[in-house]
């Protein structure tokens, strides 16, 4: 397994079975709390906030230079540790695929709310990213002029109207120590203080981005229309291709899960809906609604935060989701957490089951209501969708 070489400290062991739980800090966030250290501010623009990669590529999924830096920034006491670590990295986590699947996976028998988001949580590396000092390296990780101050998000002043029933506005939320990512809101322009939806996009989109795809293809303006608050933020190395697969070795190897960056990002966006309920623009409730990668996202996020309700498509492939793609490729996909995989049937206790054969893990206590559709949203699963959040908020 990876070691976490560089120097900032290594997963847990990647083992078919589940471990403890240990905590990774004597004061790790309590379940259902959010992740940050300093409240979040609002920062007003005059116009549509605009998002970038520094490298130049033009789409999120393909831009992973903050996480580079953060794993770089993590690994600075021993750079050729983490050098050494990063060149191998590919090569272990398909070792780790390989031994899992063949010793089997098993899960404890049953479990409760409180320790599923304690082991997810440590799997994740999310206490040690809710740790990272908020200035790391000038230059590097560091965003925001006055980090200190917490995180940031930008919005323009005043939305934009689309489709006449719908206000969006453009965001960028900005993290010192995972850098900048675009979002996009929508509200119903006829209901005020709607109920919200996290809505989590998935790898390759068939539109545009993963936000244009979630908001066209998946839903997300039906929703909106329907009369919910609707966020869709943009995941950043989320490419299935080098750029993903880099950055997932890259915070394993300095301690992190390119996974529970994802995640420490998801949970901002619910602090923007928090923030948001405050003063009213969005009213109680919140559903996550997760398509393919954003699907497995959903299901991780409700095991350590508090939602009223889940909409999925797809399941995890039991967080192993690592093969070669050809001689010198190796696709990795953010999901591939060897950590996770004997927590896969706790977090997928469906009462419909994973699949014959597979193990089963009875988790009690703090489950949100779960709807799983057929991949894709096709008409028939964003109409269930709209339905089922509209029983829960």
């Amino acid at each position: 397994m990876l070691s976490g070489c560089g120097g900032g400290g290594g997963p847990a062991p990647a083992s078919g079975e589940a471990s403890s739980g240990e905590a990774l800090s004597d004061e790790a966030p309590a379940a259902g709390t959010r992740p940050f250290a300093s409240p979040i501010r609002v920062r007003e623009v005059d116009t549509a906030p605009r998002w970038s990669c520094r490298s130049g590529e033009p789409l999120p999924r393909d831009c992973n230079d903050a996480y580079l830096d953060l794993a770089r920034a993590r690994s600075r006491r021993d750079p050729a540790a983490y050098e050494t670590c990063v060149a191998t990295g590919a090569e272990e986590l398909l070792a780790a695929r390989d031994r899992i699947l063949g010793a089997g996976i098993r899960p404890p028998a049953a479990i409760d709310a409180v320790s599923l988001s304690e082991q997810v949580r440590t799997a994740l590396r999310l206490d040690v990213l809710a740790q990272l000092p908020l200035v790391l390296e000038p230059g590097t990780a560091v965003r925001d002029p006055v980090a200190e101050l917490g995180p940031v998000i930008e919005r323009a002043a005043d939305p934009v109207t689309r489709g006449g029933a719908v206000l969006e506005r453009e965001i960028v939320f900005d993290d010192p120590a995972v850098g900048r990512f675009p979002a996009r809101l929508l509200l119903p322009r006829d209901r005020p203080s709607p109920p919200a939806v996290l809505f989590l996009g998935g790898h390759l989109p068939d539109r545009g981005g993963q936000i244009d795809d979630a908001i066209e293809l998946r839903g997300g303006r039906e929703l909106a229309a329907a009369g919910y608050a609707v966020l869709v933020p943009g995941f950043r190395a989320y490419s299935a291709s080098v750029q993903e697969a880099d950055a997932v070795v890259a915070l394993r190897c300095a301690g992190l899960s390119l996974a529970g960056v994802h995640q420490h990002e998801a949970a901002l966006a619910l602090s923007l809906l928090d923030l948001l309920r405050a003063d009213g623009t969005v009213g109680p409730g919140t559903a996550v609604v997760g398509h393919s990668g954003g699907a497995v996202h959903a299901v991780l996020l409700s095991a350590w935060q508090d939602v009223d309700a889940v909409v999925v498509d797809a399941v995890a492939d039991r967080f192993l989701n690592v093969q070669r793609v050809g001689p010198e490729e190796v696709q990795i996909i953010d999901e591939t957490v060897p950590e996770l995989a004997p927590l896969w049937p706790c977090l997928y206790a469906f009462p419909e089951g994973l699949g014959p054969g597979d193990p089963v893990c009875e988790r009690t206590g703090g489950v949100p209501p779960t709807l799983r559709i057929p991949y894709g949203f096709d008409a028939e699963g964003r109409a269930r969708t709209r339905a089922f959040v509209g029983e829960w908020l």
